[in-house]
């Protein structure tokens, strides 16, 4: 475990609640942690994780998890830096997303048996520093911002959907400087979600299209950001690969998994907090002059950088939809209005078209003397 997580464990409090589907769950060695069986115990362990100024994570069954966010919430207007997190567990996490989802101050879900064998996992990948932690008053680079904020606009610009998807996981290369880099777009079909197109590019390397459509499958940590619409961060690939290797999935998730060292996978949501697409960004590379870069892992603030990157993204994305539904409708009402005009007269027909394409016609020659006189 990294130094930075030693640190992170440490200043965190996990609560175990001894309901019906949490019974046999007991916390991981290394962590501090209490077992409950009441709110009012659960009151108790938010009073200390106040004072002692811990992080807060909460494991519980689905039976107990309104009431205990009732009281959380309680809690957290009385005490504005308690900094809390749920884990759920239940006995059907696929279909409690499919009905319910999950509310914003639940971190994850899972079924009992993970939370039996894994739950070590699980609360290492929830993880979150304390907002009065580590990264204090420490602000992102002007340079930083400046590139985010040309990256942006050059998406914003983008109207043509291809063209649109290559430049997000290009761009997502150049603003993270990182080793590589996954892109799906989120398709519906008949109640089914899945993924296409498929674009993969490692730095330095050709990209990869594939259009080949694939079904949505949260067993793989694509799927999984799917499902939850949460942001799923591995900080270190090494050391949490063994413990749940099935969660990586390498026929939907970055393929070379022998190149993974950390990665983050981030769901890209349009305004209406709907998925339009996912992003899976592997290792990022330390600064330096020459060209070898050494991989490194990503940390907390890179998160924070990549969730934004993300948003930016999913807006591009929805406005790109909005721009194409506008340009069809256009184009359907100019064929509508020629057909009506046409309609009047059997000799005309098809007269609009065939001068649309004569037109069409004299300009590309045009062009290509024009383009022949000067040389090109």
């Amino acid at each position: 475990m990294s130094t930075a997580l030693e640190g992170l464990v440490r200043q965190t409090l996990v609560v175990i609640s001894e309901g019906q589907l949490c019974k046999k769950v007991f916390a991981p060695a290394g962590w501090l942690h209490s077992k409950i069986q009441s709110l009012d115990q659960l009151n108790a362990c938010v009073d200390r994780a106040v004072i002692q100024q811990l992080r807060l994570l909460v494991v519980v069954g689905e039976d107990e998890l309104s009431r205990s966010l009732q009281l959380l919430e309680l809690k957290k207007e009385s005490f504005q830096n308690l900094d809390f997190g749920v884990l759920l567990v239940s006995e059907d996490p696929k279909d409690f997303l499919k009905k319910q989802g999950l509310p914003n101050s639940v971190l994850d879900i899972l079924s009992e048996k993970e939370a039996k064998s894994q739950l070590d996992y699980f609360l290492l990948k929830n993880l979150r520093p304390k907002v009065a932690s580590g990264r204090g008053n420490q602000k992102i680079g002007a340079d930083v911002l400046a590139k985010f904020n040309a990256i942006v606009t050059e998406l914003s610009e983008e109207k043509n959907a291809e063209k649109l998807f290559e430049k997000i996981i290009l761009k997502a290369i150049e603003f993270g400087e990182c080793h590589g880099a996954l892109f799906y777009v989120l398709r519906e079909q008949d109640g089914e979600n899945y993924f296409v197109p498929k674009m993969i590019v490692e730095s330095g390397s050709e990209l990869i299209i594939d259009k080949k459509r694939q079904v949505v499958d949260e067993n793989s940590i694509c799927g999984y950001v799917v499902e939850t619409g949460k942001i799923h961060c591995v900080f270190d690939f090494e050391n949490v690969k063994t413990i749940r290797r099935g969660a990586y999935n390498p026929n939907l998730d970055y393929p070379n998994i022998e190149a993974v060292d950390s990665l983050i996978t981030i769901p890209l949501k349009n305004s209406r907090n709907e998925i339009e697409g996912v992003l899976q960004i592997v290792n990022k590379n330390t600064s330096g002059q020459n060209q070898h870069k050494r991989k490194t892992h990503f940390d907390f603030e890179d998160e924070t950088l990549w969730t934004a990157f993300a948003t930016q993204a999913g807006i591009c994305l929805e406005n790109m939809e909005f721009y194409e539904g506008v340009h069809g409708l256009f184009e359907g009402f100019v064929r509508a209005s020629v057909k009506a005009i046409e309609a009047r007269d059997v000799s005309t027909g098809g007269h609009s078209e065939r001068v649309a394409k004569m037109s069409v016609g004299l300009a590309d020659r045009k062009s290509t003397r024009l383009n022949s006189s000067h040389g090109y």
